[in-house]
This record gives C-alpha cells, sequence and structure tokens, in this order.
C-alpha cells in the first residue's frame, strides 16, 4: 500500500457572482435565520484555501506507526482486521 500526498480536485457547483440588489423594506423583513454572516465569519474561499493547505494524511503519524509496526510493537491479527473492514463497509453477517 502506497500513500500519496496527491490531492484530489474539489468541483464545486457554480457561484453566482452578484447577489440580487433589495429594497431596505426587503431587509427589513427578512426573517433573523437569513441575516449575513457575523464580522468574524471567514469567506468560504478562505475557508477552502486553509482546508487545501493541510495534508490529507497526517506523514508523521503514519512513519511512526509503520516504524513501530517494523519494530514489531504493534501486534496486528490480520483476521480480526479484515472482519472489522467487512463490518464497517456492511458485508459483515
Amino acid at each position: 500500500m502506497e500513500i500519496t500526498r496527491q490531492l484530489k480536485p474539489v468541483i464545486g457547483a457554480p457561484v453566482q457572482s452578484a447577489a440580487p440588489q433589495r429594497s431596505p423594506r426587503e431587509e427589513a423583513a427578512r426573517p433573523a435565520a437569513q441575516a449575513p454572516a457575523a464580522s468574524g465569519a471567514l469567506p468560504l474561499e478562505q475557508v477552502q484555501e486553509a482546508l487545501g493547505a493541510l495534508p490529507e494524511v497526517d506523514l508523521d503519524k503514519v512513519a511512526a506507526i509503520r516504524d513501530a509496526l517494523a519494530r514489531g510493537e504493534v501486534s496486528l491479527d490480520p483476521e480480526a482486521l479484515s472482519r472489522s473492514m467487512l463490518d464497517f463497509h456492511g458485508g459483515g453477517a
């Protein structure tokens, strides 16, 4: 099994570039649930960029586990592992 740092591209729905203009009366009648986000909220693009900068896999943790397995410090029961995988993915009886 090989673990790489390749990221999968994210394909999102098209984003409308301009918000429709509303009159002050429409703004006042808008329910609180539709109120604009707080000033401390980050735009979606900034959040996506920040998440994209994070590694998908903690490679330091992977290396530590790989080394522990090589030194025999971690026991592995392949039968129990395969049974757990089948149960998790709905293939267990």
